[in-house]
């Protein structure tokens, strides 16, 4: 294996020295997943890969992971996955939120949330309680964030598209944690993407990635209250993009480095406390370094500060506005809920413990912690009950999956040879039905939302299954 960039070659002799060759030929990171126990448990995914005859060993320090040696099936084609009920994350990937720590009724901030595995995995953490805010600057990574989300069945969370730098005078000391999984360099993921990342490496493109992470943190910092946490991430083994910044902030505001409980004492690397002939702070040992040849992982730098006073924050023009959200007694909401209570067979007594949002053609069901939403680049908020058409309000594949046998009309069962054609394409000739919405059932299980129309079923995928059951 060559680096045909020399600037990246360089950098990385200089930086790793006599770890330089080990790291370039390190053996990439093994396929991971993560169980959703917002949908599943452990146990149930452990018996259906042995079903399957998927081989898989424990994650190492995540009791919720596991690893996943030849994913020969693939797992993204099985109904599980469509369910929602595991995720795909990486080795590494599932640290930064272990060292989050979050917990149920908090309200925490994913400020750089996209494509949504450590968001997820925060939402699972948290039992679907309290208030998380998913930030998402780039509208195609928004768009994945979403797809992800709805997935997996969170209604705690609400997703804007804002820069992260702006979070923290306009949400100042509103969150008990956040979690800043910067932008970075991904040199940490290199033995697996070097040509990805040779072509267009470089150290101005490095140090600008720096100057970016460093506002993000100094946001994150801003947003947090006093007593708060804040967890820093990157998939970069880069100083100039970690320690250094670290370091600074220190140095410029109020809060300390701590220990990460789960993390510590296994065998990872201490973060630095000096480089290139400078020291820094010596709590920087704290931090956790994964290196590919050493931890059998992608490279991550991950630290843990607490908040310990208050921060100056400076008048900004513009603030952050709140849209209350809508109780089930609400009569824009409750004519929806009716009309979905007597289409879908749903109680309503089990619709009123849920809040809402509604708009002209959507319904988005959230839990009552939220009692207003932040309504300044605001995208979604828990899942999409239900969508209008043709007058009348068709449920959704997330909300079939969250609701499941409290719907109990309009229900349309496949067999086992009919459901993998259906998934095949999302699209499966019946003629014996009458036309409609009907909600999809397959071995006693509601799945999802379908469509029947000149003799066509349709199901909405988020990609073509070659159907595992």
């Amino acid at each position: 294996m060559k680096i045909t960039n020399p600037e990246l070659a360089n950098y990385l002799q200089t930086t790793l020295k006599n770890q330089y060759q080990s790291f370039l030929f390190a053996k990439p990171e093994p396929a991971s997943i993560r169980v959703n126990t917002i949908k599943s448990n452990l146990n149930s995914l452990k018996q259906q890969l042995e079903n399957w005859e998927v081989p898989w060993q424990p994650h190492p320090v995540n009791p919720n992971g596991l690893i996943i040696e030849n994913d020969f099936l693939p797992l993204s084609h099985s109904l599980p996955f469509f369910k929602g009920e595991f995720n795909y994350q990486g080795v590494a990937s599932q640290l930064p939120v272990l060292a989050l720590d979050p917990q149920p009724g908090e309200t925490i901030l994913d400020m750089a949330a996209s494509p949504g595995s450590k968001s997820t995995q925060i939402a699972a953490l948290m039992k679907n309680k309290g208030r998380l805010v998913l930030n998402e600057v780039s509208t195609r990574r928004l768009r994945v964030l979403i797809v992800t989300t709805l997935r997996s069945g969170g209604i705690n969370d609400a997703t804007m598209r804002l820069s992260g730098q702006r979070i923290g005078t306009l949400l100042p000391g509103f969150f008990d944690r956040v979690l800043v999984d910067a932008p970075c360099s991904a040199l940490g993921t290199l033995p697996s993407h070097l040509d990805e990342i040779s072509s267009w490496w470089s150290i101005k493109t490095m140090n600008s990635l720096a100057n970016l992470q460093y506002f993000l943190l100094v946001s994150a910092i801003k947003a947090t209250k006093v007593n708060g946490i804040i967890v820093y991430s990157t998939c970069s083994i880069s100083p100039e993009e970690n320690e250094i910044i670290i370091n600074k902030i220190l140095k410029e505001y109020p809060v300390e480095i701590e220990k990460i409980p789960i993390i510590s004492g296994r065998e990872f690397q201490n973060g630095l406390i000096s480089y290139n002939n400078k020291q820094f702070n010596p709590d920087l040992k704290k931090a956790i370094r994964t290196y590919p040849q050493k931890s059998q992982m992608e490279g991550f730098f991950i630290v843990r500060l607490r908040k310990i006073a208050a921060t100056k924050i400076h008048p900004t023009k513009k603030t952050m506005d709140f849209s209350p959200v809508a109780q089930a007694n609400n009569s824009n909401v409750a004519d929806v809920l009716k009309h979905l209570s007597k289409r879908w067979g749903i109680d309503l007594d089990y619709l009123s413990q849920f809040n809402y949002l509604i708009g002209k053609k959507r319904i988005w069901l959230i839990n009552k912690d939220w009692q207003e939403i932040p309504q300044l680049e605001f995208n979604k908020a828990g899942i999409l009950l239900a969508e209008k058409k043709y007058q009348e309000w068709r449920l959704t594949n997330s909300s079939v999956q969250f609701l499941k046998d409290n719907i109990t009309r309009s229900i349309l069962e496949l067999n086992k040879e009919e459901i993998p054609a259906l998934f095949k394409t999302g699209v499966f000739e019946k003629t014996d039905q009458a036309p409609g919405y009907y909600v999809l059932k397959f071995e006693n299980e509601l799945i999802g939302s379908v469509s029947l129309f000149n003799g066509k079923l349709k199901i909405r995928l988020p990609h073509s299954f070659d159907l595992v059951l």
